[in-house]
């Protein structure tokens, strides 16, 4: 062969090899297609890695679910002793006062006195017995004359004072009227055991407070309340009672009938999630409240349903296995909670003693509208409940 002919059937070849080349970078996939031609490819598989995806179907914060299982709810308070006692009390006293009226000298007595506690104080009047009285006696308070009269010798009646006269620190001056154009008589008074007196009471045990706890769901289901308590009157003389809750009072203030179990019936509005105090308070006498409590009629007990969808392509999924819709609750502690899981009617349990429980529910779930319940056996905190779906 000549060297002609040679030349030409290695060009040939060149071509052949050439067109098979491209022929095969045309047909191989994209991706490889692209590292040859950008010299990006390694030793590495090119296969791809596939993720699960998911979305979020139900995120809700249900909070505290109770399971009340009585028609009622009762709160027993403690008992205790409520003490409103009277006495008198000497505010001011003296044991002798000499006051005179003349011309060519004037002696008035003042007699100041002062009231610590004016709510807790009444009934004041102003007491003395007379040695030797010439004239006339004149007492006034706080510059208002109270009293203007002669006065025998002997125990007087005492002079009252009214208590809106009355103020924290009081003058009462002690005078004899003036003998006028007798300028050589001298009008004088002698008094002694002179006293202002009061009754006072004693506040320092005449109130109690106590406190109680009201669940959510009690508060969310409370009907009728109601307060029950026995008042055993331990002296003869009592005064009414008044009663506050949360600082709201009760339509109630009476003498209550000792012995006798009383009950009141109030707004439930009164009561409040969480932390609530009741205030009993006597205006007079010696009371031991016994038997103490909050009685509330519940409503019909309603546990809340959560609602999710499932459309026909996802639902298909769950059916073959290849998606799961599962379900999240998470609680803020690790003691043990129970309850009642009902998924479209399909009933199942919770037992779990962990901050979080979570259940495939792909058995229960349906293609459309689907719903969850939780009904709780013990008082179960949840924080949050969540339904994905992950595909």
């Amino acid at each position: 062969m000549s060297k002609k002919g040679q030349a030409g059937g290695a060009a040939g070849l060149v071509a052949i090899i050439a067109f098979l080349i491209i022929l095969y970078i045309l047909i191989i996939p994209e991706d490889i297609r692209s590292d040859l031609i950008n010299g990006t490819s390694d030793s590495k598989s090119t296969t791809k890695s596939t993720t699960l995806s998911e979305s979020i179907l139900v995120f809700e914060h249900p909070g505290t679910l109770d399971p009340i299982t009585l028609k009622n709810r009762e709160k027993v308070l403690d008992s205790f002793n409520l003490r409103a006692d009277k006495g008198a009390v000497v505010l001011k006293s003296a044991e002798a006062v000499h006051i005179e009226n003349g011309w060519l000298r004037r002696n008035p007595y003042n007699f100041s006195f002062k009231v610590t506690d004016l709510g807790n104080t009444d009934n004041y009047v102003l007491a003395f017995d007379v040695i030797n009285s010439y004239g006339r006696i004149t007492v006034a308070l706080n510059g208002k004359e109270i009293y203007n009269s002669p006065a025998p010798v002997g125990n007087i009646a005492p002079i009252i004072i009214n208590k809106e006269d009355v103020k924290e620190q009081n003058s009462l001056i002690l005078s004899v009227s003036s003998p006028g154009l007798a300028f050589w008589r001298l009008n004088e008074y002698d008094l002694k055991n002179v006293r202002v007196i009061a009754d006072f009471v004693d506040v320092s045990t005449k109130e109690y407070k106590n406190f109680f706890i009201i669940t959510a769901t009690e508060k969310e289901n409370f009907d009728k309340t109601k307060l029950n308590f026995v008042p055993d009157c331990l002296t003869k003389s009592v005064g009414p009672l008044k009663i506050w809750i949360n600082e709201k009072q009760l339509n109630y203030q009476a003498l209550p009938d000792c012995g006798t179990l009383s009950s009141i019936e109030f707004n439930s509005d009164l009561l409040k999630q969480g932390d609530n105090s009741i205030t009993f308070k006597a205006e007079d006498g010696n009371y031991f409240i016994d038997r103490v409590s909050i009685k509330a009629d519940l409503k019909e007990m309603k546990y809340p349903f959560y609602y999710f969808e499932l459309k026909s392509k996802d639902f298909s999924k769950v059916q073959n296995r290849t998606a799961n819709v599962t379900l999240i609750l998470q609680f803020p502690d690790k003691d043990r909670k129970q309850g009642e899981l009902n998924v479209n009617g399909q009933l199942s349990s919770i037992d779990v003693e962990n901050s979080t429980f979570t259940k495939n529910i792909n058995l229960y779930a349906e293609e459309g509208q689907n719903y969850i319940q939780i009904k709780p056996k013990t008082i179960m905190n949840i924080v949050d409940l969540t339904v994905k779906l992950e595909k």
